[in-house]
């Protein structure tokens, strides 16, 4: 399933948009990357527009 995570979902901190796939956490250096596996929540659902919006509950790092 695709959705989208809001940015200001994410944990506080600093980010920068990196290749425009990624956002990094300046920080932490936490990138967070179209396609990562991730465990979220539905937030919300808009069927006129196609649109699914999610919290993040856990960032899954897959190396």
């Amino acid at each position: 399933m695709e959705g989208r995570i809001d940015i200001f979902n994410l944990p506080e901190g600093e980010y920068e948009v990196r290749n425009n796939i990624a956002l990094v956490e300046t920080l932490s250096n936490t990138a967070y990357t179209m396609g990562d596996k991730v465990k979220v929540t539905l937030a919300a659902v808009n069927v006129g527009m196609g649109q699914i919006d999610f919290t993040l509950d856990e960032h899954i790092v897959v190396k």
